[in-house]
Order: structure tokens, then C-alpha cells, then sequence
């Protein structure tokens, strides 16, 4: 799904790109989540953050899977909600000269469903909060840096959820 808006000469051009793709024996649509609310969901947060030119992957995939990508890449050999692959150190402003791909998260729905249950929430709920944390990381924010970049993404994830939970999806 994309998100368009005008340009200075009257046009409409690409401001923002989701993909969404399913991996292993991940489905969806699942307990409402469907690969178009996670597009609109995705280009809200993008929206928020002032991302424009920009292509961002969402992979959907089960535990299986993301034990895998956590062990091949993290050297951790168990299942995780959320892992973002970005593919620039540090993102820099739209050149206008097509779309650039700020890089992959893939999000375990097998462990949101968990997670989601765990805690009492929908999956809808909980898949927003992991959505908002893989787009932050590839947008350059990272937690486990330091105390102070935690604490500032943690703030900005909950500005972040705040404004989406506003809308209806």
C-alpha cells in the first residue's frame, strides 16, 4: 500500500511504501490482522515520524522462522516478537529521486498472539506496539545502546501508540 500526496507541481507522487509478506506457516488475515491494516498502521506511524520517499518491508512469519533469523543473525536460539533489518546506518532525508527501502521487520505472530494473551490485550493492540518498535529501529533509534537512547525510544513509542490508538483500523 502506498501513501501519496501532492507535490509543488500538482501531482501526486509516492510519498511512503509498506509491503507486506507472510513467511513460513504465517497467515493472515489472523484474529483481525490483515496485510491492510498492518499498511495503514505502518504508514501512520511513518506518517508521524515525518518518513517520506520511503519503502518499508514488513514480514509476517512464525516462530519457527524467527528462531532462525534470532539465531543466524542475533546468536539467540529461541523465538522473538520483532527483529528490524535497516539498511542505512543513518537514515537521511528523501532525495526525490524514487523510493528508498529503509529495510525489513519481520514480527513473529505466533509470539504476539502469545504476548497478546499474556497481557490481556488483542492482537491488534499488541501488534501495534511491535510495528511502532521495528519502524523506530530502522528510523535509527535503538535501545540497547544506552540508558538514555532506551529511555527517549521508549517515550517515542508511546507518543507513537497514542497517536495511532486515536484512529480506527
Amino acid at each position: 500500500m502506498e501513501k501519496k500526496v501532492n507535490s509543488d507541481k500538482g501531482r501526486l507522487k509516492i510519498s511512503m511504501k509498506v509491503e507486506v509478506f507472510t513467511e513460513g506457516a504465517a497467515r493472515l488475515p489472523c484474529r483481525k490482522i490483515s496485510k491492510k491494516i498492518l499498511n495503514r498502521i505502518a504508514l501512520d506511524v511513518a506518517e508521524y515520524l515525518g518518513l517520506t520517499g520511503k519503502i518499508i518491508t514488513l514480514i509476517v512469519t512464525d516462530n519457527q522462522y524467527m528462531q532462525e533469523i534470532n539465531r543466524k543473525y542475533r546468536n539467540k536460539n529461541h523465538p522473538t516478537d520483532v527483529i528490524s533489518f535497516a539498511y542505512m546506518e543513518n537514515p537521511f532525508p528523501a532525495t526525490g529521486i524514487g523510493l528508498e527501502n529503509m529495510g525489513d521487520i519481520y514480527i513473529s505472530i505466533e509470539k504476539a498472539i502469545t504476548q497478546a494473551d499474556e497481557k490481556c490485550i488483542t492482537l491488534p493492540e499488541e501488534i501495534k506496539v511491535l510495528l511502532v518498535h521495528g519502524i523506530l529501529h530502522l528510523a535509527g533509534y535503538d535501545h540497547e545502546k544506552s540508558e538514555s537512547k532506551s529511555v527517549l525510544m521508549k517515550r517515542t513509542e508511546k507518543k507513537i501508540l497514542s497517536y495511532i490508538n486515536s484512529k480506527q483500523y
